[in-house]
């Protein structure tokens, strides 16, 4: 858990072990949960471009906030970094 305080309230970059993935401030974790904020939801099945490419323009500031909060099973978490450790395309 020391990694994820590490994070502290930074936005993030959820990548889960299916098309979906989240992008928001991260609120909270626990050892099951993991909670953001205002965030954008990425569904690779519906966009037209990569997610890398979508992670690019969120960053660039051309996402919608989707959802106001929402709590993740950190069992179908893959990956977390920093959005701002993204790197230009």
């Amino acid at each position: 858990m020391k990694l994820l305080e590490k994070l502290g309230t930074e936005v993030v970059i959820v990548e889960l072990d299916c098309r979906i993935h989240y992008i928001g401030t991260l609120e909270n974790f626990d050892k099951q949960f993991l909670s953001l904020k205002d965030v954008t939801i990425c569904d690779e099945s519906t966009i037209k471009v990569s997610a890398e490419e979508f992670f690019y323009e969120v960053k660039l500031g051309a996402a919608v906030v989707s959802r106001k909060s929402i709590l993740i099973n950190r069992k179908h978490i893959i990956a977390i970094s920093k959005l701002d450790d993204f790197l230009e395309l």
